[in-house]
């Protein structure tokens, strides 16, 4: 039988929109990728994880989970979602030694972050705003990842790693 020791959720959809123009297929598509993918993916998976120790669940957000911009509502509200429910998880799965953490990247150069600036334009200012004077790449993610998974990270649960290049978020 096969064991899952990480769990990482990684899922999302970006469809670009204001509050008052996003169509209601567009919001049922963001929250059923992003947020109920999280439950249908987690749900099964945890109660095997709750008979073993140092299990670890890992949630992709976004830096707009908790700094939302115009146009993006219902993808940034999905996102606010899953930073609320991971800090459920974390505490909800305390006792079973489960640590649940969520990141939230800023503009990684990915298709999905490609698809979130409009132009070169917004690129610049998102890389002028960047400390580091770069977008993120999967590759620093990743390395987020590997630490969270470890047991070098055994005293974070229910915490929040912003990958954001030193950007100010509040």
């Amino acid at each position: 039988m096969c064991t899952i020791d990480v769990l990482i959720n990684n899922a999302g959809i970006l469809k670009i929109h204001s509050f008052i123009e996003t169509p209601e297929e567009d919001l049922d598509l963001m929250f059923n990728v992003i947020l109920r993918g999280i439950y249908f993916v987690t749900h099964p998976i945890v109660r095997s994880m709750m008979d073993r120790n140092q299990e670890v669940i890992i949630n992709m957000t976004s830096k707009g989970g908790k700094e939302g911009v115009p146009g993006r509502s219902a993808y940034f509200a999905s996102k606010g979602a899953v930073i609320e429910w991971t800090r459920v998880m974390a505490m909800e799965f305390e006792s079973y030694n489960i640590r649940v953490n969520f990141l939230c990247p800023g503009i990684i150069e990915t298709e999905m972050g490609r698809k979130n600036l409009k132009d070169p334009i917004e690129i610049e200012s998102c890389v002028k705003k960047s400390r580091i004077g770069r977008l993120g790449t999967p590759e620093d993610v990743a390395k987020v990842v590997y630490f969270l998974s470890t047991e070098d990270a055994d005293y974070m649960t229910g915490q929040s790693v912003n990958i954001i290049g030193g950007m100010i978020i509040h």
